[in-house]
C-alpha cells in the first residue's frame, strides 16, 4: 500500500461528519417511493416476450431463439477462461434465464450469474451514456425484452459495451477491459478518486471505533500515520482498529449496526448515482494479515462501477482479479460482467452481497466513491 499516496481526504471527515457517506444530491428520480428489484423465473408465466426490432414491418419474434442470453461461466475448476492466449471467456448461451428486474420495470439482467449485457428503457441508456465518462461505451441493439408491469408495457432494449484497443473498437463479448477491479472502476467511469477508497476506508473504521470506544483518537492517529508516511505507525494502528471494529460488532452489534445506518455505509448505503463505484473492502488484525500474507485466500477490496439507475436499484458493470499468469490485469481481459443490486432491502445490497461471499477478512465496510 503506498501510504503518500492515500493522505488527507477531507472528504471523508465531512461525509462522517454529516452522518451520509458519499450520497449523490437527491433529484427527483432518487424521491420516488422506495423500490425493490424482483426476480423473474426462467420459467414464468409472464415470462418477457424476446424480439427484435425491424424499421419495417412487424418485429420479428425471438421467441425461439436459444442463445437470445449470454452469460460466462465457470468450468469445474472455478477458472472462467476458454482460452488463456489469447485470453477469451467461456461463454453460454441460453433461451431463457432468472431475470433481475428493477421495481419500476426499466432495466433487468440475468441473475446469479456474471451475464455479458443488460437490458434497459431507451430512455434509462440515453442517461447512462450521457453520464458515463470513461473509456467504455453503452451501445443499444435492435434486440429487446417487451414487459408487461402495471398495465404497461414497456421495451427494454439489449445493451452490450463498446471499448477501443490499438485504435480497434470491441463490441459486445468481445469488448475487453482491465481484470483488476479497481483499474476497471477507473476504466468504466473515468474516475480518478478510486485510489481514495483507502483513506475512506480507514477513517470510516476509525472513526467508528472512536465513537463506541472513545479516548483513543483512532481517525486522527492514522491520518497522521498516512500523511507522514509512517509505515510502522500505520500498520500497528491498522491491526488495532481492525480487532476494535470486529470486537465492536461481535460484543455490541446493535450499537454498530445502528452507527452504520446513520452514516450510510454497508447495506444502509444509499443507491449511488451512475458514474460512481461502490467497494467493499476489509483488512484484519496482524494475525489475520500475516495469515493472509501466507495464504492469499481474501480480497482485500472489490470495486464495481455503476453504469445504470432505477431508484434504490442500481446495475454495475464488474471485473476482478482471476489469474495472475493472465497478462490482462490493466487491459485486453474478456471477463467483465453485469451486474445489479438495490438498497430497499438489506439482501439485496452490495454489502450484503460482497460481504457474505466469503471472500473478505476482518473489519469488512462498504461505500460508495465520487466519480
Amino acid at each position: 500500500m503506498e501510504l503518500q499516496r492515500l493522505a488527507g481526504n477531507a472528504a471523508v471527515t465531512r461525509a462522517i461528519q454529516a452522518g451520509r457517506g458519499d450520497r449523490p444530491a437527491a433529484s427527483a428520480a432518487s424521491a420516488v417511493a422506495v423500490q425493490r428489484y424482483h426476480v423473474v423465473a426462467s420459467d414464468a408465466e409472464n415470462y418477457p416476450a424476446k424480439q427484435k426490432k425491424k424499421f419495417f414491418g412487424a418485429d420479428e419474434d425471438l421467441s425461439a431463439d436459444d442463445r437470445f442470453f449470454v452469460r460466462q461461466d465457470a468450468d469445474q475448476d472455478g477458472g472462467f477462461y476458454a482460452e488463456k492466449d489469447p485470453p477469451t471467456a467461456r461463454l453460454a448461451y441460453s433461451g431463457r434465464v432468472p431475470l433481475t428486474v428493477s421495481d419500476n420495470a426499466d432495466l433487468a439482467v440475468e441473475g446469479g450469474a456474471q451475464p455479458k449485457h443488460f437490458f434497459a428503457t431507451e430512455e434509462k441508456i440515453k442517461e447512462s451514456v450521457e453520464l458515463l465518462k470513461g473509456r467504455v461505451k453503452l451501445v443499444k441493439t435492435k434486440r429487446y425484452l417487451r414487459i408487461e408491469s402495471e398495465g404497461r408495457e414497456r421495451r427494454l432494449f439489449e445493451v452490450v459495451p463498446q471499448t477501443t484497443l490499438l485504435e480497434n473498437e470491441q463490441r459486445g463479448v468481445e469488448a475487453r477491459t482491465p481484470q483488476l477491479c479497481n483499474e476497471m472502476a477507473e476504466y468504466v467511469t473515468g474516475s480518478r478518486n478510486i485510489h481514495s477508497a483507502s483513506t475512506k476506508y480507514w477513517y470510516i473504521a476509525g472513526s467508528v471505533v472512536d465513537e463506541l470506544r472513545p479516548g483513543r483518537d483512532y481517525a486522527s492517529r492514522i491520518k497522521r500515520a498516512l500523511e507522514g508516511n509512517d509505515r510502522d505507525a500505520f500498520d500497528q494502528l491498522g491491526y488495532t482498529i481492525s480487532r476494535n471494529f470486529q470486537d465492536l460488532m461481535a460484543q455490541h452489534s446493535g450499537l454498530m449496526e445502528e452507527m452504520l445506518q446513520q452514516l450510510g455505509f454497508n447495506q444502509y448505503a444509499s443507491a449511488p448515482g451512475i458514474g460512481y463505484s461502490m467497494t467493499t473492502m476489509g483488512y484484519g488484525d496482524e494475525a489475520q494479515e500475516a495469515a493472509e500474507r501466507a495464504r492469499r485466500t481474501h480480497f482485500d477490496y472489490h470495486y464495481g462501477a455503476v453504469v445504470a439507475r432505477s431508484g434504490s436499484d442500481f446495475i454495475t458493470m464488474e471485473n476482478y482479479a482471476r489469474d495472475k499468469n493472465v497478462p490482462t490485469q490493466s487491459s485486453g481481459d474478456p471477463l467483465w460482467y453485469f451486474r445489479m443490486y438495490g438498497t430497499a432491502q438489506p439482501e439485496q445490497s452490495w454489502h450484503r452481497q460482497w460481504a457474505g461471499s466469503g471472500s473478505f477478512r476482518g473489519a469488512v465496510v462498504s461505500f460508495s466513491v465520487n466519480p
